[in-house]
């Protein structure tokens, strides 16, 4: 079915590569179209991919969704909502912004299609579009085939304090789709913004979300970035979110994966500046015969910067997880300070991870480490929360706590840190109140 969907593809993109967005971004199109048409799909011999295998392609009849909003209402995206956040998220489906069903009180920013930022603001969207997104497989597909998607724009000094869910939803009630979504979010200087986005299925049939999402951060711009996944019907997801930060400007993202039958994140950050700070957090859960496969990559091309990335899994029943993760210093990125971890906890004899920390360092002065840690939970632990009359589940669970507590405590939103907390200890069959230390 792989061939099969290749050819759709290509149908797909000749019926739709006269629309404006398609004219203004031809030469993309064309370039995205010819290497998917050569490269395909990814398989084990391509070296990022080797521990993760999209063997699902072959067994789902995927078509390629053409946005629809059709009998789509409110009550459909309900459940998608956090529970304390009601204002200021933003909604597609199938790729297109739904304005009907969003709501923006905070109108300090410009949030809109691209086709119509294309007629708005076509000098800063032919700038930035397509700019920082990492050349991939996936990528290339959503670039030849996306026909719309969200546009974001945060100007100077803007430091409002409103935080914006983009909720990305897929119509599935009629067959299985693919959908390629596209989000550009540009921060001008000295702004600042807090963004959750997640990903969901509207329906009972199989969805795939191939998801690009970039990001460009001018001089002294502060972004608070956080992915949240918990998909628990027959969700398959690709996300590629791309970061390029310029001089003083500050990331901090958090990924959080607790569900969905195939997930691989990429992440992808550019230091292009001097005296920047990244923080990258993660923390995933897999269970049953899921797979949850993280790649980043942190590219340190100027001097005076810091990265620091921590990765965390808890991987049950027989599921798989990845963790493929990057660190480039470059000659001229002299003093820079890099820091990676990522440590995983298996609680069955069937779960698997796979846990690739790679570093590669081409300056002299310079302050970078990398680790990776994989195991059971620690018996002697066990054995004293036993002792002090604590049954072995409740135990176990307790101890799972404080291991995922020391990502999920970077959660700045409290909103959003409640409702992940939420999740987790129902997957953990813990009481809510008990559950965490007081951050």
């Amino acid at each position: 079915m792989i061939e099969e969907l290749r050819q759709k593809a290509d149908i797909f993109f000749a019926n739709n590569a006269q629309s404006a967005i398609s004219e203004c971004f031809k030469e993309m199109r064309e370039t995205a179209i010819a290497d998917f048409r050569k490269n395909g799909f990814p398989t084990r011999k391509h070296e990022n991919w080797r521990y993760t295998p999209i063997n699902f392609l072959e067994d789902i009849n995927f078509d390629i969704k053409s946005p629809s909003l059709q009998g789509i209402m409110h009550s459909d995206i309900d459940s998608f909502l956090l529970k304390d956040i009601r204002e200021n998220y933003i909604v597609t489906i199938d790729g297109v912004p739904a304005p009907e069903l969003s709501d923006i009180h905070d109108t300090g920013i410009t949030v809109c299609s691209l086709c119509e930022a294309l007629q708005k603001y076509p000098d800063l969207l032919k700038r930035h579009f397509g700019k920082y997104a990492k050349p991939d497989h996936f990528t290339s597909l959503n670039t030849a085939l996306f026909q719309d998607g969200l546009f974001i724009h945060i100007p100077e000094n803007f430091a409002g304090n409103s935080v914006f869910h983009i909720v990305h939803a897929l119509d599935v009630r009629k067959k299985a789709y693919l959908c390629n979504t596209r989000t550009l979010i540009i921060s001008d200087t000295k702004s600042q913004i807090k963004i959750i986005e997640s990903v969901h299925n509207i329906g009972d049939y199989a969805g795939f979300t191939n998801s690009v999402t970039e990001f460009y951060a001018a001089n002294d711009s502060v972004i608070d970035y956080y992915k949240l996944q918990n998909e628990i019907k027959s969700g398959y997801y690709v996300g590629s979110t791309s970061v390029a930060l310029d001089k003083g400007s500050t990331f901090h993202g958090v990924t959080i994966s607790l569900d969905g039958k195939f997930v691989r994140n990429n992440l992808n950050i550019s230091l292009n500046g001097e005296n920047i700070t990244t923080s990258m957090y993660g923390f995933f859960f897999a269970t049953k015969d899921n797979l949850i496969d993280n790649y980043t990559l942190v590219d340190h091309a100027m001097p005076k910067c810091k990265s620091k990335e921590i990765y965390k899994g808890i991987i049950d029943g027989k599921s798989t997880g990845v963790f493929n993760g990057k660190i480039i210093v470059r000659p001229d990125a002299q003093q820079t300070d890099a820091y990676q971890s990522n440590k995983n906890i298996l609680l069955s004899e069937d779960a698997r991870i796979n846990s690739k920390p790679q570093l590669e360092i081409y300056a002299d002065d310079v302050k970078c480490s990398h680790g990776s840690t994989t195991g059971y939970l620690d018996k002697e632990s066990l054995f004293y929360l036993k002792s002090r009359g604590i049954s072995e589940s409740r135990a176990k669970s307790l101890l799972l706590n404080a291991f995922a507590s020391d990502v999920l405590s970077k959660i700045k939103i409290s909103a959003l840190c409640d409702e992940v907390k939420s999740l987790t200890a129902k997957r953990l069959n813990l009481d809510e109140d008990l559950y965490f230390c007081k951050f």
